[in-house]
């Protein structure tokens, strides 16, 4: 059995997305946290790995180093405003799915 949480937030702030986050860190369970652009655009994290796709299957990509909460909540916050310090800091590994 798996539990599968859900929280539409249109336009979420910093406050929102740490506050998600929050939710997620040190679960036992798969619970994940996913910010969508658009159907096949969005960010991802279990609170360890961070992913993000663009598009379809083909763009999938993760971070390639361990990174902390704070940076991990750092990129959803940058991906959120639209701004690209998320894509050019954070070391990304394609892996098509």
């Amino acid at each position: 059995m798996s539990l599968e949480l859900q929280i539409n937030i249109c336009g979420p702030n910093d406050n929102d997305i740490s506050n998600a986050l929050g939710m997620i860190q040190g679960r036992s369970d798969w619970a994940w946290f996913m910010l969508q652009r658009g159907e096949s655009a969005y960010m991802q994290t279990d609170g360890v790995e961070l992913e993000y796709q663009e598009g379809n299957l083909y763009y999938h990509y993760r971070c390639s180093i361990p990174l902390s909460l704070a940076d991990i909540e750092r990129a959803f916050q940058s991906y959120a405003r639209g701004d690209d310090w998320w894509k050019e800091t954070i070391p990304w590994e394609h892996m098509p799915l």
